[in-house]
């Protein structure tokens, strides 16, 4: 990131200025500035100086932030969509909850920055982006590019990482543990994802004790797959297909299968407390000894009881 900032800006100056129809802010001084839930559509602050700003919640889809210094910044809630940050600065940034899809990160230093309950990363372009130390645990990065990307030491458990590209990526330390792939994400030569601990996500693979707790599998081909005892708990399986699929003793407590494909699969023993199966199809499922309780919500024609399903009180 550049120097050569202006002396810091007053925040009511600045949303003044915008107000009035201004949108080019380049390399302006908003070093700790409070501007929880503004909405800046269409502002270019190019190189700005965002350091330690407050964003809570702030609205900038598709706003050019190339070369800003974000450093420390709170952007939790904040909505990026389509935004510009090349080559920014986003070191020790908090962005929990924050939407970031197809947003440029290309160079972007996220270095220790808080990721948390980012879902969505997916069709963003992150290629050398330092992500060192950077927290992705549970991120969708669907067809990502992450070519070059540092990601020594981030955590990735549980990343969707379908059709990314990690070619050249630097997975030094990297915690990939129950990440899913399929057949066409890209890793570094030589690298071995089964090693690593991650998991195919494709038709008739084998996952019995699979860890996918809050997994983003959604809309995939889990045709005649292995997942017995494995723990799904509040996985989000919408529109997937599990036909035959084994979930013998699963735990699906919370599990959003709406829309979800289930004929001829086996949930034997199942834990479906809280789950949500409305619109699922379920033509010669198997329910048998599975569990459920109030608030399971099953499609409008089907009974728990006549499946053989045991309930369980949860008020007790």
């Amino acid at each position: 990131m550049k120097t050569g900032f202006t002396p810091e800006t007053n925040v009511d100056k600045f949303l003044r200025l915008y107000a009035e129809g201004k949108r080019d802010f380049q390399k302006i001084n908003l070093r700790k500035a409070y501007l929880a839930e503004a909405d800046l559509k269409g502002a270019n602050l190019e190189e700005a100086n965002l350091q330690g700003a407050y964003l809570f919640g702030i609205n900038l889809p598709e706003v050019n932030l190339r070369g800003a210094n974000l450093r420390n910044a709170d952007l939790s809630e904040a909505f990026l969509e389509g935004a510009n940050l090349e080559e920014a600065n986003l070191q020790g940034a908090y962005l929990i909850g924050t939407g970031l899809s197809m947003a440029n990160l290309q160079g972007v230093n996220l270095r220790q920055a808080r990721l948390l309950e980012v879902r969505d990363l997916s069709m963003t372009n992150l290629r050398g982006a330092n992500l060192q130390n950077a927290d992705l645990d549970r991120v969708n990065l669907e067809k990502t590019d992450l070519q070059g990307v540092n990601l020594m030491q981030a955590n990735l458990k549980v990343a969707r990482l379908f059709d990314a590209d990690l070619s050249c990526a630097k997975l030094q330390d990297t915690l990939l543990q129950s990440a899913f792939y399929n057949e066409k994400t890209r890793f570094p030569k030589g690298f071995d994802p089964v090693k690593a601990g991650m998991y195919l996500i494709a038709p008739k693979v084998k996952l019995s004790q699979a860890y996918l707790v809050e997994a983003l599998l959604f809309e995939v081909d889990m045709s005649e797959v292995d997942l017995s005892e494995a723990q799904l708990t509040e996985a989000k399986l919408e529109k997937a297909n599990l036909q035959g699929a084994n979930l013998k003793g699963a735990s699906l407590n919370g599990a959003d299968l709406e829309d979800t494909n289930l004929t001829n699969a086996d949930l034997t023993g199942a834990d479906l407390g809280f789950t949500y199966l409305r619109n699922t199809i379920i033509v010669d499922a198997k329910f048998q000894n599975s569990y459920y309780n109030r608030f399971t919500k099953f499609p409008s024609d089907f009974d728990p009881v006549s499946a053989g399903m045991v309930w369980v009180d949860v008020d007790k």
